[in-house]
């Protein structure tokens, strides 16, 4: 089979499947959904069955690739660049195919310069745009090429992915993971990810009880890892989630005691405030004292 060894999106590995085999394969797709749940994988899976596994026929649009230097956003001469690639006849296959990694970056500019190629593409060319969102794409790019959704792996393929990878079942790792197996390899990796989600866990557990020094922990951990606070934030939101949808099977160490659901939610609300401001370059250290100080009073006003 095409697709033997990724786990999930069986809809969407059939279609392409179904696509190949019938010879109704698109000039354009875009395979959209959240970091890190297989979209690339995919991508070069069906890339690699189009062009019979000839790399020279694989190109990743990147600025890197191209030469373009110092540019952050995939810019309109890296597009214009690999449009010049994309009529060059393929080297040893039938079709020839253009991956965009980081398809959410495009300028606006290098997304009109792609439009003309999405428009009047050559009969071998497959263009794979893979964003996390695909409504940062303008809309004629969009109604240019299939869509497709990759909707976060379900807990039970991330067990299985878990038990065949690493040998082991972490329930508060799959739940962390929310779905996407690249952020479970980021957690059970070597740099303590897991050991300090666990370690903030009992700690912000304790902002139900009276004891005020958990606030200070939590902001020494949050200084102290600030490199992984992205998983802070997580393990915040995934217990405050818990406990406003009543879900009893979450693990113990995620349940949350003596805090109220309207608590729940007001704390949400400062939580995706605080990590925007912080994204927005907001003193990280005074945004999460701020968000720990303000989850005290808000739980015990």
């Amino acid at each position: 089979m095409m697709f033997d060894g990724i786990y999930g999106h069986d809809e969407i590995k059939e279609r392409l499947e179904s696509s190949v085999l019938n010879n109704t394969v698109s000039h354009a797709y875009i395979f959209c959904g959240s970091r890190g749940i297989g979209k690339t994988t995919v991508a070069r899976k069906f890339a690699g069955e189009l062009t019979r596994e000839s790399v020279a026929d694989t190109v990743f649009v990147t600025n890197e690739h191209y030469g373009v230097k110092g540019k952050a956003a995939l810019s309109v001469d890296t597009v214009r660049a690999a449009r010049v690639d994309m009529f060059t006849k393929p080297y040893l296959s039938e079709k020839k195919v253009f991956i965009f990694p980081d398809a959410h970056t495009m300028t606006a500019g290098a997304q009109n310069a792609l439009l003309k190629v999405l428009e009047e593409p050559p009969s071998y060319c497959v263009i794979i745009l893979i964003t996390e969102n695909e409504k940062v794409l303008l809309p004629t790019v969009r109604s240019r090429a299939v869509v497709l959704r990759f909707l976060p792996l379900p807990d039970s393929v991330i067990a299985r992915y878990q038990a065949e990878k690493y040998g082991m079942q972490d329930n508060f790792a799959i739940r962390l993971a929310s779905g996407s197996i690249a952020a479970l390899d980021e957690l059970v990796g070597d740099d303590g990810q897991l050991a300090a989600a666990k370690e903030f866990a009992v700690i912000f557990k304790r902002f139900g009880a009276s004891d005020k020094s958990c606030i200070y922990e939590a902001a020494a951990m949050f200084e102290r890892e600030k490199e992984k606070c992205g998983i802070l934030f997580d393990v915040m939101e995934i217990m405050l989630h818990d406990l406003l949808f009543d879900n009893n099977e979450t693990d113990d160490v995620l349940k949350l005691k003596g805090v109220t659901k309207g608590a729940a939610l007001a704390i949400i609300d400062r939580l995706e405030k605080t990590a925007a401001a912080i994204n927005q370059s907001r003193n990280y250290n005074i945004a999460v004292t701020e968000l720990l100080l303000d989850a005290w009073r808000i739980i015990h006003d």
